[in-house]
């Protein structure tokens, strides 16, 4: 029983290490942020940031590429859950939106790195591998609902990658679930697709 209360709190103190390290990355950048800083914003000592994570770089490639391949595979069963284009769209497009505002600061994490390619080249990679398996997953989808004359004419790829940077763009900004901005940005991501709202 003690060993697994333990456990409980040494994944518990990650965690925190985690979290104040992602937002305060997102925030300042990599460059600007210490071990110090994290460790007082996730209540631990400067010591204990070292007994989960070797160094700041082995940290921010934690934070970076621990929930990707989890997201592709909670996209990947949405979208091959259900046969009909537009609604597996639909359901695609509002479940984003809402990772934009519940995830907003992985999402901003993600830009700090995707624009310093020389900083961070293994994790760029990383990140464009996921676009492209990402964008392959909905080509199929895009093109039978060309094919059904439910969504707009056009290059599956090119329509999959403009959706694409428009989510990850879309993480930038503040939303919340109950203002219109939401709404409208949801709106507006259906319309890359040729979706009627």
């Amino acid at each position: 029983m003690a060993r697994k209360i333990n456990e409980e709190l040494r994944q518990e103190k990650r965690a925190a290490i985690c979290d104040a390290a992602k937002r305060l990355f997102a925030a300042n950048g990599f460059n600007l942020t210490t071990i110090s800083n994290i460790a007082k914003e996730a209540g631990v000592s400067h010591a204990s940031v070292f007994t989960y994570f070797s160094s700041k770089e082995e940290l921010i490639h934690s934070l970076v590429l621990e929930p990707l391949e989890e997201s592709l595979l909670f996209y990947e069963s949405i979208i091959r859950e259900d046969n009909q284009p537009t609604q597996t769209l639909r359901r695609l497009i509002e479940v984003q939106m809402r990772m934009v505002v519940e995830q907003g600061t992985y999402l901003r994490l993600l830009q700090q790195v995707l624009g310093q390619p020389n900083q961070f080249p293994e994790l760029t990679k990383a990140l464009t591998e996921f676009g492209e398996k990402f964008v392959n997953l909905l080509e199929p989808l895009i093109r039978k609902g060309q094919e059904l004359g439910e969504l707009s004419e056009g290059d599956a790829k090119v329509i999959g990658w403009t959706y694409f940077a428009y989510f990850n763009g879309a993480g930038l900004i503040y939303l919340d679930l109950h203002d219109g901005l939401t709404q409208f940005t949801v709106e507006c991501a259906m319309r890359i697709f040729g979706l009627r709202t």
